[in-house]
């Protein structure tokens, strides 16, 4: 009989949490960043099972959503029928490894309308502040349960975004108040969905919610959703307006902030901060301020 969630989570060993994402084109445009948390010894188990289960007949190399819902690349030539008991087959390995699932999500429309003109060139795209969010967010929610290991994140490959969202991560996390902080593990690591039976994970669960999201099929069409969401603790963080809006407030407060609203500024200060670092310097007092979107209040679970 599987162990429920939260006893696993309390037992010994490395805590690791694969993270992907997805994201809308129409309406609001929502974001979503979705992910799985377990113990390094589950997510072995787990990675076997999963391989395996792409390879039984008719097999496939990896699984991404976006091929399985429009029957391309792994997927071209399947049957609609096919696809949707390999998928669902998936989703079932996923349920019975009974990670904790969580997801943030964002509209894009109002992060650029809010948020993204009062901030940074690098910080001007709602993936920094969903990064942060599910990073601060998860660590806060697993120190309530009883959680005493740090987390190691491991998020699907993004090239200069991943890189400015990890830059000050040291810097962001020494800032955050104790004993939560504590969960926040050393800095992300960045990994291919096509080889990472995790990540394929985390893909079609931030794929499915964003649909869900977004109404984009009918109700009781997407059987796989909830066993992606489990019977556990599904942990959900939206960036409403009025969290954008806090942040963007927290934002104007930073002195000479309109002096790195260019790329070009841009680039001149990420080469500043990996200085700074490098020098070993302390995180500014800007990042030590009560502004990422970690309070335990917009977190909730299902």
């Amino acid at each position: 009989m599987a162990r429920p969630r939260r006893e696993r989570l309390l037992q010994p060993g490395p805590l690791l949490c694969f993270v992907d994402d997805s994201v809308g084109q129409s309406g609001a445009q929502q974001m979503f960043l979705a992910g799985y948390l377990n113990r390094k010894a589950q997510w072995a188990v787990f990675s076997a099972a999963w391989r395996a289960a792409l390879k039984a007949p008719p097999s496939i190399d990896y699984l991404h959503m976006v091929e399985a819902q429009n029957l391309r690349g792994q997927f071209k030539g399947w049957s609609e029928a096919d696809r949707d008991r390999k998928v669902l087959g998936l989703a079932k390995l996923i349920a019975d490894s009974r990670p904790v699932s969580m997801q943030v999500s964002v509209s894009r429309q109002t992060f650029q309308a809010i948020l993204a003109p009062n901030a940074p060139y690098g910080l001007s795209q709602p993936y920094f502040t969903c990064f942060y969010a599910l990073t601060l967010g998860l660590a806060r929610f697993a120190h309530a349960g009883g959680v005493k290991d740090p987390i190691a994140f491991v998020f699907d490959e993004q090239g200069v975004l991943g890189q400015d969202a990890t830059m000050v991560y040291d810097w962001v996390k020494a800032g955050r108040p104790e004993p939560w902080s504590r969960l926040l593990g050393p800095p992300p690591t960045f990994g291919d969905d096509r080889s990472l039976p995790q990540l394929q994970a985390a893909d079609m669960l931030a794929w499915h919610v964003r649909r869900d999201a977004e109404g984009l099929d009918p109700p009781g069409s997407r059987p796989a959703l909830d066993l992606l969401r489990g019977d556990g603790r599904h942990v959900m963080l939206n960036l409403t307006a009025d969290i954008l809006a806090d942040l963007a407030r927290d934002m104007r407060t930073v002195p000479n902030l309109d002096s790195v609203r260019t790329k070009r500024s841009w680039r001149d200060t990420r080469q500043a901060i990996l200085a700074l670092q490098a020098a070993g310097a302390g995180p500014p007092e800007a990042l030590n301020a009560p502004s990422a979107p970690d309070s335990q209040s917009a977190i909730a679970s299902t």
